[in-house]
């Protein structure tokens, strides 16, 4: 069978096995994505968009994605959260 290089390198990342602790740790961001889009009006905003544009699933690993990017910043500048206003 004659694959490409990126289908072989896909099949190669399908063997990689994922530890409990990794599936624990992205089943809780997809949690707190989902808690997070209830509350904050921003990221319901965002979620629709990517929603209607992609589907779901995507949307809801975007925003998660979008969460952790936000809590790596604020940690690696050292500031204070603010929130940006009432929602």
């Amino acid at each position: 069978m004659i694959c490409s290089r990126w289908q072989k390198y896909s099949i190669e990342a399908e063997r990689i096995p994922i530890t409990v602790s990794e599936y624990m740790s992205a089943a809780s961001t997809i949690q707190f994505a989902r808690a997070s889009i209830k509350s904050d009006k921003r990221l319901k905003e965002f979620y629709l968009r990517i929603k209607h544009k992609r589907g779901e699933k995507k949307a809801i690993v975007t925003v998660a994605r979008k969460i952790i990017v936000y809590a790596y910043w604020i940690l690696k500048k050292n500031v204070t959260y603010k929130e940006l206003g009432r929602n």
